[in-house]
């Protein structure tokens, strides 16, 4: 009997959604580490531990099965398709100004300083429409592999 190969779900389970979510969590131990905050930096790390157990248990299921099926997240606007090192190189500096846009977002909003807080909100917007598209585009390119 052949086995059905599990359907992963863009933002929840995807291969794009695992290393964006990676990517994350790595900035947000750092930003706890610049902050001194080493409780919340150690937790973190056990949560980076699992999500690369999870990119792990994903890459071997989709090279056994030979297979790669998501529902991908449907945008409204279209993006060049890109090679899968790229897209994942600037999947991470998209997650690092969305990172470092509310960081400073925070920041102004603790201080009462609302000085650059409409161009912080506009780099968070932006940054995360790139991520949605990038995220995409990394499924469909690692997809193709088993075609």
């Amino acid at each position: 009997m052949k086995s059905k190969t599990k359907m992963l779900i863009t933002n929840i389970n995807t291969l794009s959604a695992l290393f964006d979510r990676l990517i994350t969590e790595r900035i947000k131990a750092f930003f706890f580490s610049k902050n001194n905050n080493l409780i919340q930096k150690k937790k973190q790390e056990k949560i980076i531990k699992q999500i690369k157990i999870e990119i792990s248990n994903t890459l071997l299921s989709s090279i056994k099965k030979k297979k790669y099926h998501y529902l991908s997240e449907q945008r409204t606007f279209k993006h060049n398709s890109e090679k899968l090192v790229k897209q994942l190189e600037e999947l991470t500096f998209a997650d690092l100004n969305i990172g470092m846009a509310d960081n400073k977002l925070s920041n102004s909003i603790k201080t009462s300083q609302n000085n650059n807080l409409l161009e912080n909100i506009k780099l968070s917007r932006i940054s995360l429409e790139k991520r949605a598209v990038l995220k995409n585009e990394i499924d469909k390119s690692y997809k193709k592999f088993f075609k």
